[in-house]
């Protein structure tokens, strides 16, 4: 049986090379590819909700503050017919990840070209209409090649120890799109860590 990262990589290397980039990272849920301009991910989220994304985000100089979108952002824009699949696309281990893997490179490559080109005004655009603000991107992080694993680590510890500030920070590190439960742990952290800002 075929693996994630096989499945992933024979039907995203295509879009990747045609856009000038390759791939940076990959583990058993995950895969990157990247050039100067801009990064994009497929994630399955397998321990957290079976979600099933691609992420992608626009790179700034360092120490800059970087745009991240995901492909459900990119589809509401556009008025997709595709973007409620796209926003509740689940893929439990029992199920065969080609189809899903293969429709999602298709609206890839159908609806981000310009982004995956590297086009800031395109960026710029879709994030305004989400509301969505640019994330400060840990450059620590990426210099040591820390993989998203690890960043879900990070935010596993630091919730335990509930250093809320450090939940933040590692999730607003990862450019792929967050699960349910990743969302809402973050959205609290983000409310206890302004909470205790202020009683400090």
């Amino acid at each position: 049986m075929d693996t994630f990262v096989t499945i992933v990589r024979e039907y995203f290397d295509d879009i990747a090379k045609s856009h000038e980039m390759r791939c940076i990272e990959q583990h058993e849920f995950h895969v990157r590819y990247g050039n100067a301009k801009v990064t994009f991910g497929i994630s399955w989220d397998r321990n957290r909700g079976y979600e099933l994304g691609v992420g992608m985000g626009l790179e700034s100089a360092v120490g800059e503050d970087r745009l991240s979108l995901n492909l459900w952002d990119i589809l509401r824009f556009q008025d997709a017919a595709e973007t409620s699949w796209v926003g509740g696309l689940s893929v439990n281990p029992q199920q065969d990840l080609r189809e899903p893997v293969s429709e999602l490179a298709r609206l890839t490559r159908t609806y981000a070209h310009r982004l995956l080109n590297g086009d800031a005004d395109a960026f710029e655009s879709i994030a305004e209409f989400t509301g969505r603000r640019r994330i400060t991107h840990d450059w620590r992080l990426e210099a040591v090649g820390a993989d998203v694993e690890a960043l879900f680590q990070q935010a596993d510890a630091a919730w335990l120890k509930q250093d809320y500030k450090s939940v933040v920070k590692a999730y607003e590190a990862i450019s792929f799109p967050l699960s349910p439960f990743a969302q809402e742990r973050l959205a609290i952290a983000k409310q206890r860590a302004t909470r205790g800002s202020v009683e400090e």
